[in-house]
């Protein structure tokens, strides 16, 4: 994989642009709204999972490097399909902070990516510490043994 311009991942460029979209609906027919290039701190990550597995990725965030702050935390996942599918691979998300509190989750069937926010509440920033995010594959169609999956998450100031 490479984040260089030269040669950059396509799956991932895509999951970077839900994940940093601003608009307030996110899907396949009308875009990603607009693009937020405010980011402060980001973990990519791409991986094949077959079904009935999961993974576990920690986003470490540290909010004393953060001059900025940031009260906001951005998670995508997104895998690519083929458009004449009729079953669709099941894939679900969730964030769970430092605590190992569950922050969000997704699990919307019928999807080819998922997207959780977690605000920071009142007027702080979100706390520095190792955040885990969990991607768990459900059932795939019938003719996939498995699933190749991409992931972005970035801290952003609300």
């Amino acid at each position: 994989m490479s984040y260089g311009v030269a040669n950059p991942e396509p799956g991932l460029i895509y999951s970077w642009i839900l994940t940093l979209a601003n608009g307030l609906q996110v899907t396949n027919t009308t875009g990603a709204g607009l693009i937020s290039l405010g980011w402060r701190q980001c973990t990519f990550m791409w991986q094949t999972l077959s079904a009935n597995q999961y993974i576990e990725n920690n986003f470490v965030t540290d909010s004393a490097s953060d001059s900025y702050g940031s009260k906001r935390m951005d998670v995508v996942v997104w895998w690519p399909e083929a458009s004449a599918q009729t079953v669709r691979n099941q894939v679900s998300l969730k964030l769970k902070n430092p605590q190992n509190v569950v922050l969000a989750q997704a699990n919307t069937p019928q999807q080819v990516w998922q997207k959780i926010t977690y605000v920071q509440p009142g007027n702080t920033l979100i706390p520095s510490g190792s955040y885990t995010i969990r991607i768990d594959v459900g059932t795939l169609q019938p003719t996939a043994s498995n699933v190749r999956l991409f992931l972005t998450a970035c801290t952003r100031p609300e």
